[in-house]
C-alpha cells in the first residue's frame, strides 16, 4: 500500500508550519529572558550604585564627627597648655623646656 503523494505533502506542510511556529515561540521566549536579564542587571546596578552613595556619605559623616574630635582635642590642649604654663611662670630658658616636655608628651618630638 502506498499512500497518496497529496497526503505526505500536507504532512509535510503540517511540520513545517509547527516547526515555524515552534522557532517563533522560541525566539520570543529567549528575547524575554534577554530582557528580563538586562533588566535585573540594570537594577542590580542601580542597587549598587544607591549602596556606594550610602556608604559614602557614612564615611563622609565619620570624618566630619572626627574632625570636630580633633578640633575639640586641641582646643583642651591648648588650654591645658596655657594653664600650666600660666601658674609656672618664669624666664625664656624655663618656657623653652616647657614647650619641649609638652612636645614630647604630645609625640610632636623625639624625646
Amino acid at each position: 500500500m502506498s499512500a497518496p503523494s497529496g497526503e505526505f505533502d500536507e504532512v509535510e506542510e503540517e511540520i513545517r508550519r509547527f516547526s515555524g511556529e515552534l522557532e517563533e515561540k522560541y525566539e520570543q521566549k529567549r528575547r524575554e529572558c534577554r530582557l528580563d536579564r538586562d533588566q535585573a542587571l540594570l537594577r542590580l546596578s542601580e542597587m549598587e550604585a544607591e549602596t556606594l552613595r550610602k556608604v559614602e556619605a557614612e564615611w563622609s559623616a565619620r570624618e566630619k564627627d572626627l574632625e570636630l574630635l580633633a578640633a575639640g582635642l586641641e582646643r583642651e590642649i591648648a588650654s591645658i597648655r596655657d594653664d600650666v604654663s600660666g601658674r609656672i611662670g618664669g624666664g625664656p630658658a624655663l618656657k623653652a623646656l616647657q614647650e619641649e616636655f609638652f612636645a614630647m608628651v604630645l609625640g610632636e618630638k623625639e624625646p
